[in-house]
């Protein structure tokens, strides 16, 4: 058996561990491991498409202003305070000075833009780097660039990283202090003697027995509901190690992302036109639910995931008509993505996602049709003649359809939404055959949670009482949102914020701060 002795251990080399240990040794910390159990870092955070921030310095750039007290307010008021209240006002108070960490270490974010189709109606802010490309900002994807970034950074500072080695309990001392780890590598056992330990191993996502006792939701446990960041290293480690060492559990939550058709070899077309609102939704009974645009209109367009949540089957159905598919070909007005001025039109380009040959993102409205046959072979999707083709498809009554089909349409004429408030400009009559429906699965985009810790990010026990040398970083910590996520890119926002104050925490224990 192999033992090593360092200041400072971090499992985890995703963005939590690497942002611990960067600011670790930022703050004089001489010995920094980290413990990675996959054959290289970067973890989740690979996939990540921008960061959420307040008081940036890319906002300053852009002369944007957002009052940061509001924001606390809006969203301990979304999470009926049902969260860590200190914790969400640190985090929010520290999201600009991410963005100056981040830029520091040699990333740069170009633009900060919302999620909604009106980019000075709402205060979710995106941080994202991109390019100019013949006049026109298109979006860098964030993931790769921001690892690369990381792992330089860890190098030139001395950070030793160690793969393929899977930590597996925590040690204490007779006090109760952690005070190490022991892992497995392919070289055998190791013992890692520490000051201090910081857990940053991501989500529980791909541990499906863990996601239904912490979530109590049976279907989320199953195979075949969709939880995005299912990848073979989010198997809840941390979790189990923090809870071995007499961690509380934290309570879980989730970015509820649907509706969505994120099916390998499905069309990305597809989610986007059952997202963007245009459409109308219905459930299985036939009847409408939600405010169909809330992706694109509210600041909090999750919500739309979680009043899908609540359907029967946790499924929906965008029906649209011949005229407004001549009005998507056409261009029109639609906005397929409603990230504005930043990105161009186009749908999201996820491995594994249907394309034709000679597929063009750019011009997607040309494969409009292409694609929803593509996806109608699969059973996701119908061209339909009649309301009753419709209704057979969705195996709900016709009679109710078209009562719900009518009530919409006479809204559509009003301009006026009676049952959501459904923003006009979103309005489109369904009456003219055939008509398209396209199926939207309730899906979670990461689980979040499960380690109770204090607002120091410091593990806590049962009785909220920190345990000595014991920390924790990123989405598998608990009360920074409990229930709902808030807004997009808040945990990569958490994730970097968490990362760094538990790297400086560990630190000033460590007596190097």
């Amino acid at each position: 058996m192999e033992k090593r002795k360092v200041d400072l251990c971090i499992v985890g080399g995703s963005a939590a561990g690497m942002s611990a240990a960067i600011v670790a040794r930022m703050k004089g910390v001489r010995d920094v491991l980290i413990l990675e159990k996959m054959g290289k870092t970067g973890g989740t955070a690979l996939m990540t498409a921008g960061i959420m921030a307040y008081d940036s310095p890319t906002q300053k750039r852009q002369g944007l202003y957002y009052d940061v007290d509001q924001v606390f307010r809006d969203y301990v008021t979304v999470q009926n305070w049902n969260c860590d209240a200190k914790l969400l006002r640190k985090w929010l108070l520290g999201t600009g000075k991410s963005i100056e960490f981040l830029e520091s270490i040699g990333m740069h974010y170009d633009l900060a833009v919302t999620e909604t189709a009106d980019p000075g109606k709402f205060r979710n802010s995106r941080h994202i780097p991109a390019k100019l490309v013949d006049g026109k900002w298109e979006p860098v994807h964030q993931g790769p660039l921001l690892m690369s970034i990381m792992l330089k950074a860890c190098k030139e500072m001395g950070v030793e990283i160690l793969c393929r080695a899977r930590a597996e309990h925590l040690i204490k001392n007779e006090d109760g202090r952690v005070v190490g780890v022991t892992a497995s590598t392919g070289d055998g056992a190791l013992t890692v003697n520490s000051d201090a330990v910081i857990l940053a191993t991501g989500s529980i996502s791909c541990n499906r027995e863990l996601v239904r006792e912490l979530y109590g939701v049976e279907q989320y446990g199953n195979d075949d509901f969709l939880i995005a960041a299912s990848f073979p290293w989010n198997t809840g480690d941390g979790y189990y190690m923090a809870r071995e060492a007499g961690a509380d559990k934290g309570r879980a939550s989730a970015y509820f992302m649907g509706p969505h058709n994120h099916f390998s070899g499905y069309s990305e077309i597809h989610t986007c036109l059952v997202r963007r609102g245009h459409g109308m939704d219905v459930n299985r009974n036939g009847e409408r639910f939600c405010d169909e645009s809330l992706m694109t209109e509210s600041e909090y367009g999750w919500m739309k995931g979680t009043a899908l949540d609540n359907q029967p089957g946790r499924v929906c159905y965008t029906i649209f008509d011949e005229d407004f598919m001549r009005l998507l070909e056409a261009g029109g007005e639609y906005k397929i993505c409603g990230l504005v001025p930043a990105y161009i039109d186009v749908p999201m380009d996820l491995p594994g996602a249907y394309k034709e040959d000679g597929f063009d993102a750019k011009n997607w409205r040309k494969s409009i049709r292409h694609h929803i046959d593509h996806d109608a072979a699969g059973g996701r999707a119908r061209i339909c003649n009649t309301i009753g083709e419709i209704a057979d498809y969705i195996a709900c009554e016709e009679d109710a359809l078209q009562r719900t089909i009518d009530n919409y349409n006479s809204f559509c004429a009003r301009k006026y939404d009676a049952e959501f408030l459904k923003n006009p400009n979103f309005l489109y009559p369904v009456k003219t055959a055939p008509y398209y429906v396209l199926r939207g699965d309730a899906c979670i985009d990461t689980a979040i949670g499960g380690v109770a810790i204090d607002n120091y990010q410091r593990v806590v026990d049962e009785e909220g009482k920190h345990i000595p040398g014991l920390y924790a970083a990123g989405v598998m910590c608990s009360g920074w949102t409990n229930g709902q996520y808030v807004v997009n890119c808040s945990a990569m926002s958490y994730t970097i914020y968490s990362g760094r104050t538990a790297g400086e925490e560990a630190a000033a224990v460590i007596g190097k701060g």
